[in-house]
Order: C-alpha cells, then structure tokens, then sequence
C-alpha cells in the first residue's frame, strides 16, 4: 500500500509538503501585500511564468487543509471503537494548539507595539492601538471563530482550520459506519455540496477521500513505474493549473461569466487537490519528500506562518529602509529586506520550537485531561 509506510516515514513526506507550502505563504504575502515585488525570487518566473506557483499561497493554504483532514481521517477511521473519545479531547486540542500560538504571536506584536517599534508596512499592523484585552479576546476567540484578527489579517484561515476539523470530525463519523462501496460516492457528492456552499470546507472532505481511497490501494512491483508516472503527471498538472490560474480565469470568464468556474481562488483548490493526489499515489515522489532536513521546515510551520508578516513589519521594513538609503537601489533594499525576513524567521522558529512549544504542549495535555477527566 503506497500510504502504509512506517508511521515515521508517513509523518515526515507530510511534514516536507506543510514546510514547503508555508514558505510558499510568506512568499505570496511578502510580494503580493508587502513589498510586491522580490528580485531574487522573480528571476524564476522570468525565465517561465510556469514558476508562478512559488508566490501560490492559495494553494499552499488548501495543501495544508488536505493534509490536515488526510492526518484526521487516519486517526479517526482506523479508531471506530474510540471515535468519541478521540472526537471531544480532539477539538479541545485543536482549540487549543491554534489559540496558544496565536496568543503569543499577539504577545509579541502588543511588545512591539508598545515599544513603538513597528511601522506601516503591512496594513493590518502597527496602524491602531492594541489593549491587553485585544490580546486575550483576539487569540481564544475572534481567530477562531469569527475568522477575523484585530492584530494580523493572515490568520483568517485559522477558523478554516478550526471548522474543518469539525467538518473532518463528523464526515468521518458518517463515513465510518457506511458499506465499503459507498464511502467513496458519499464523499465525492458531498465534496461537490460543499464546494457550492464553502470551497475551503470541500478541501477537508477531499483530504478525507483521497485517504480512504489511496489506503485501499494495491499496487504490485511490476506498477510502481505507472504509479510513479501517473503521479507525476498530476503533480505537474496541478503545478501548471496554480501557475497559470490568472490566465484560466481570464479565459474562462469571456465564455463563462460570473462563473465560479472563472474563479482563480477555484482553480488554485483544484491545482491544490492534483498535487496532493500526484504525490499520495506514487511512493517514488514520498521517497523524495522523506527526507529528514526537509522535513524539519514542516516543524516550524506554525511560527513561520504567524510570524512573517511581523517580520515584514518590523526586520524587513527596516532592511529595506537602511540599505535604501545606503545604496539608492530599490532591487537591492527589497532582496535585503527578504533575506532578513527569511533569517529571522528560522530564528524565531526554532526558538519557538525548541524553546516554547514544548512547554505550550504540556499544558495542552494538563488542560485536556482536566476537561476531560
């Protein structure tokens, strides 16, 4: 079976996709909102537009919802005994791992802000007054239900994540109880509701699809070059489709106006789901992906996530500034100020991996066995 490795080597293929996708997130926001152009990174797409995906964050952010439920849909599917158990400590625990970050990312930008430390660079920061209260009411409630952020817009997908665990959670429990034959087809008509109401939502139940149907998967020696073939082709098509997503929308909207199949933000969630069923389907692509140095930027997701629009605000804003002024260049200031972001982003990463997240997951577990005592 292509998925059942052992359970190291599944979490680490998984931990290189979510490390990729989250640097691919910093670069969209840093390019398109912050600085809007990065010399060192637009040399690839001036040699081919089909580059464009590294300035994706669409489809980073669908990728992870995908692996999200895919992880879910494992835990949960293969524990029908506990499902109820796993269910209640779960979305406490969900709750909770995307409050605490969030929290202290807050933390830091009230620091920063009382400090007068922080500039105008990025819209949604350092442009209004914060309050201790704002800290504690943005982090435990507004991120995560309201998908909303008094401190930093980009967490608006944190509620996605939150409801998508819901959603996962009880697709799961249908699911679990139906026939063999009719798991699949309850999933794909569902994934098709869902997309009409919530295309974000459709992403989970798809990451739950394509674990229930690679997991059945047999494949003989004989078929690993096909598999392998098979699952580069979807890589590339999907690769393609977000590249060149702005392009299909144009196109499409000539024939098809106020379709949602005009729709960019569609065609980056169909690039998103061909990629992940590319890469689940051939293990000679998971092989590439288990590698433990690239495993390890899906370790510091979290913080790189939360952390780089601070960055661009505080680091990079002041980069850019000084070698603006000290050399004239603006393609020098913007690549100065992209490697700063990028430099201060490993290091509070790996201070908030090392340093914190440990003793923020203990109190998770403390807080978890209380409640659910």
């Amino acid at each position: 079976m292509l998925i059942k490795d052992n359970k190291n080597n599944q979490i680490l293929w998984l931990n290189s996709i979510k490390g990729v996708a989250c640097w691919i997130v910093f670069f969209y926001h840093f390019s398109i909102d912050s600085f809007y152009y990065v010399p060192v990174l637009s040399k690839l797409t001036e040699v081919s537009p089909c580059f464009n995906f590294i300035f994706s964050g669409t489809t980073a952010l669908n990728i992870f919802y995908i692996i999200s439920a895919y992880l879910v849909a494992g835990k949960f599917l293969n524990n029908k005994d506990q499902f109820i158990s796993l269910g209640a400590k779960g979305i406490i625990k969900r709750y909770l791992r995307l409050s605490f970050p969030i929290l202290i990312m807050n933390f830091v930008i009230y620091i920063i802000y009382l400090l007068g430390l922080g500039s105008d660079r990025v819209y949604d920061m350092f442009t209004h007054s914060y309050s201790l209260w704002d800290v504690f009411r943005d982090a435990f409630f507004d991120c995560i239900f309201k998908g909303s952020s008094y401190f930093n817009t980009v967490v608006w997908m944190i509620k996605d994540l939150f409801y998508g665990y819901l959603v996962t959670i009880l697709i799961c429990g249908i699911v679990i109880n139906l026939k063999k034959t009719y798991k699949s087809l309850f999933l794909i008509v569902t994934i098709i509701i869902m997309w009409l109401v919530n295309c974000n939502y459709a992403t989970f139940v798809f990451g739950i699809l394509l674990y229930i149907v690679t997991s059945s998967i047999e494949t003989k020696e004989i078929n690993k070059v096909l598999w392998w073939v098979g699952g580069t082709c979807l890589v590339t098509a999907g690769l393609m489709i977000t590249s060149f997503d702005d392009n299909i929308s144009l196109i499409l909207e000539k024939y098809m106006p106020n379709s949602s199949f005009s729709s960019w933000w569609n065609w980056d969630w169909i690039g998103a789901m061909l990629i992940m069923c590319g890469i689940v389907i051939s293990s000679y692509i998971v092989k590439m992906l288990d590698n433990k140095i690239l495993a390890k930027t899906g370790m510091i997701c979290m913080p790189v996530f939360l952390f780089h629009r601070v960055c661009e605000a505080t680091i990079g804003d002041y980069a850019y500034r000084y070698v603006l002024a000290r050399f004239g260049e603006v393609s020098y200031a913007i690549d100065a100020a992209f490697l700063s972001c990028v430099i201060c982003l490993i290091v509070i990463s790996l201070v908030y991996v090392f340093l914190i997240e440990p003793y923020v997951n203990k109190l998770i577990v403390f807080v978890v066995k209380k409640i659910t005592l």
